[in-house]
């Protein structure tokens, strides 16, 4: 087992080895790996050559191991010199291996059994690289693009991602039920000479299957939202506009449109409603329309839980 390290994370000088291995047919019972606590590999197996092409390149083909319960395979390499170049393919599916049956399935797997396939490849300088991810399951799509920044304060800073029919309860435990489709990104922009840049997220996404809160359901129907994030303030994100329209069981619930700020734990919307009808979001809350202008604020704190006032 690998133990995490407490030092600040920077790239190596180098990956040379003063020898070259290889292995026609590596093989690990287990595997336990930082950041995977509770999901270890199993039966890894790969051809693995360390310092090939005359010690410029580290390659593992053939990967194929198990975690939880899916099912990857792929192939990888890095070079061992400069900009420390990666290339990188895994693709996975849900594993039917016995030892894999036997493990209690999270709630995404058993919604999707074997209906689904997902692929991820990435390419570049190991400091900043490129991915695509591709999801395909049960007639739902989810395309991503982004370039990866891993040791940034802010480690996807360009992202493109584009969904069709996207349930979130078929991968989050405690997600809605929901069929988004529509597209988000997230690009930097240069800030003016002497200033930090910033970056910037836009959605637009149309959930065609709008539901009542108390059936596990997502009361929207669409919703517009621009982001802020300055480089150079970690902790805040400025909620530039928000344009939501609310829905349920095939009735219109009203809009909200609004902006605000998180900033370090403290939190301030501002937004405005228009003919918005609770009881139809949730037959549990009033039965009245709401119309008018909305203030928020709270503060978050880290130690004794959440306070605020609205």
């Amino acid at each position: 087992q690998l133990a995490p390290s407490t030092a600040a994370a920077k790239l190596p000088d180098h990956l040379r080895l003063p020898v070259e291995i290889e292995v026609d047919a590596a093989s690990v019972d287990t595997l336990e790996l930082p950041g995977l606590a509770g999901h270890p590999l199993r039966n890894a197996q790969a051809h693995v050559h360390l310092g090939a092409e005359q010690g410029l390149v580290h390659r593992a083909e053939g990967m194929r191991f198990g975690v939880g319960p899916m099912q990857l395979s792929g192939d990888a390499q890095i070079g061992t010199e400069g900009t420390l170049p990666l290339r990188l393919r895994l693709e996975a599916t849900q594993a039917t291996q016995p030892e894999a049956q036997q493990l209690e399935l999270p709630p995404w797997a058993r919604a999707l059994r074997l209906a689904w396939h997902a692929r991820f490849d990435a390419s570049g300088p190991l400091a900043r690289f490129n991915s695509t991810m591709v999801l395909r399951a049960q007639g739902q799509r989810l395309d991503a693009r982004a370039e990866v920044a891993p040791l940034q304060a802010w480690p996807l800073p360009r992202l493109d991602v584009h969904a069709e029919k996207l349930d979130l309860s078929s991968f989050i435990a405690l997600a809605p039920a929901t069929a988004l489709t529509g597209d988000v990104r997230i690009e930097p922009i240069s800030g003016a000479v002497g200033r930090a840049g910033a970056l910037t997220a836009q959605a637009k996404l149309i959930n065609e299957r709008p539901g009542r809160w108390d059936q596990r359901g997502l009361p929207l129907r669409d919703i517009k939202f621009d982001l802020r994030a300055p480089t150079g303030a970690a902790g805040r994100i400025e909620v530039t506009k928000v344009l939501a329209t609310l829905a349920a069981e095939g009735s219109d619930a009203g809009s909200v449109q609004g902006s605000g700020e998180w900033n370090a734990g403290k939190v301030r919307l501002q937004a405005r409603l228009t003919q918005v009808r609770p009881n139809l979001l949730d037959p549990r809350l009033a039965a009245m329309t709401l119309s008018g202008p909305l203030s928020l604020s709270a503060q978050f704190a880290p130690d004794s839980g959440r306070a605020g006032q609205v």
